[in-house]
């Protein structure tokens, strides 16, 4: 969209950096880049005088920086004619992430993003790992939210959440009376975990393996509510984190001891596509999704 293009280039100007302009804009730097050469091309002339590193404009440049924010102010005044305040938002944002993180870290922030920009439509797709990044990169989703996110071609990641794993078992597994243990005491018990390539099962595994620990895994599952309904009927213990079994434990359904020691952490991160500028209601979105990080 050309508004956002033209934000962009004036905040580059602004800010006098096009690193900051991308941070400001939650894109990469070379997408910074390209908005403004796309700006250049449009009107066949530079921009900016790239020898001079304190983001000197050209005659040109200052002609359509002039003009840019002229646009801007008066894109702003449209929202304020109609009768809307400055801070309404309004448009469709569109959400991808894993089922566990979806239904046990987005609600809190889908709350309050909706509550401060009632106007705007949040819609939630639950899907699987791959899934979630093939989503972003086929413009079918604005942003992702995923479980130990990894660098792909096309992909920014911005850091979201740290969350504490912990053993998870029945409440009358013999685990259950403890508040903390160390790992090794599940050595040679029933395990219930995620299916193979599935990043937190993979770190789960990972973290037992470094720590000399064998399980006996008896089921493994693509979801993290099957492996809590296989948890609630005693088949085995798992490792999750604890964030996804606060319903259960306030029911009682389920019981999270504590591993002794440094605990293992989830990474959760934010999915962008690398080269896009979001449109305003995702950026509010991921505004609101970074005020709460940890």
């Amino acid at each position: 969209m050309l508004i956002e293009t033209l934000k962009v280039f004036c905040d580059a100007v602004d800010l006098k950096s096009f690193s900051k302009a991308a941070e400001a804009n939650y894109v990469t730097q070379s997408s910074v880049s390209q908005q403004i050469k796309k700006l250049e091309k449009e009107w066949k002339a530079a921009l900016i005088e790239r020898a001079n590193r304190d983001m000197a404009l050209t005659r040109e440049g200052e002609i359509v920086y002039k003009e840019a924010k002229s646009v801007l102010k008066h894109y702003e005044a449209i929202g304020q004619t109609l009768g809307k305040t400055p801070q309404t938002v309004n448009g469709t944002v569109r959400l991808a992430a894993i089922l566990g993180v979806g239904l046990h870290e987005l609600p809190p922030y889908i709350k309050q993003f909706i509550h401060q920009y009632p106007q705007v439509d949040v819609r939630l797709d639950y899907m699987y790992h791959d899934k979630v990044y093939e989503s972003v990169l086929k413009k079918r989703a604005d942003l992702g939210v995923v479980a130990f996110p990894t660098p792909r071609i096309g992909i920014r990641i911005l850091p979201f959440r740290n969350d504490p794993l912990a053993i998870v078992c029945h409440p009358r597994h013999p685990l259950a009376r403890k508040k903390s243990i160390e790992i090794s005491k599940i050595n040679g018990l029933n395990f219930v975990t995620f299916q193979t390539g599935y990043p937190t099962g993979d770190a789960v595994e990972e973290f037992l393996r470094s720590r000399r620990v064998t399980v006996k895994t008896i089921m493994r599952f693509n979801n993290i509510e099957m492996i809590k309904g296989a948890v609630e009927i005693d088949a085995g213990i798992s490792i999750l984190p604890v964030v996804s079994v606060q319903n259960e434990l306030k029911h009682r359904t389920l019981k999270a001891v504590k591993i002794a020691g440094k605990p293992l952490m989830r990474t959760l991160g934010i999915i962008l596509r690398g080269e896009s500028v979001l449109p305003e209601a995702a950026l509010k979105f991921v505004e609101i999704l970074r005020q709460g990080r940890n």
